[in-house]
């Protein structure tokens, strides 16, 4: 593993092993479920990207694979001397040529929450774009991280932040990314809060797929 301080972020490569990018990728391809998301309502649907957010109960069954990221993200780091949060929910995106994510902040009310970014595309060319920029509070960008295939990025959640979409030579089906949240600060697991039994199966579809689909470990 590789670990590189910048200004705002501590990037780590060489988390993942190519097979499991590989397997990350073609979930990330084939995922039906996408929805429409906003960093910034008041744009409304022109800004819309693709997104999938997920709190931490629904990481089961069909999206199970985020858990099984996580998990060995969190191992992986544990060997560097790099704890792992209590993550409140995980946000899957996928940007297209032509999208506009907006600059924001994911965990605006907690000076202590962090973000644990994963880009699990396959390959990636620079000259595709998709690069994650970091603005301080006069909208000056202070930091700028490229993606690479299984590229970690961690990060304060209150920096504004926004991903950049892909060119129009972008070779793939989106600029994919995890971006593991905690914006509530668990000191504790059981200070987590707990999802309705419905959410978790509209998101889980263990009656559809099992709990066993796609699993990475």
């Amino acid at each position: 593993m590789k670990v590189i301080k910048s200004k705002v972020c501590t990037v780590v490569d060489g988390i993942f092993s190519d097979a499991q990018l590989e397997h990350m990728d073609a979930y990330f391809a084939s995922y039906p479920f996408w929805g429409l998301g906003y960093d910034m309502q008041e744009y409304g649907a022109k800004s819309a990207t693709l997104c999938k957010s997920l709190k931490w109960e629904q990481w089961v069954g069909f999206h199970a694979i985020i858990q099984d990221i996580n998990d060995i993200m969190q191992t992986r780091l544990l060997e560097i001397g790099i704890e792992t949060p209590l993550f409140s929910r995980a946000l899957m995106n996928n940007f297209k040529f032509g999208d506009s994510p907006m600059y924001h902040k994911d965990s605006p009310n907690n000076p202590d929450g962090l973000t644990y970014m994963v880009y699990p595309n396959m390959c990636w060319d620079h000259n595709w774009g998709g690069e994650t920029k970091f603005a301080d509070e006069e909208h000056n960008v202070i930091d700028c991280v490229n993606p690479k295939p299984g590229r970690l990025v961690i990060f304060p959640g209150n920096v504004d932040h926004a991903g950049i979409a892909p060119t129009k030579i972008h070779e793939g089906y989106g600029r994919f990314s995890i971006a593991y949240q905690d914006p509530l600060g668990f000191p504790k697991s059981e200070d987590r809060k707990t999802v309705a039994p419905e959410d978790i199966e509209n998101t889980s579809f263990v009656s559809l797929y099992g709990d066993n689909y796609k699993r990475l470990k």
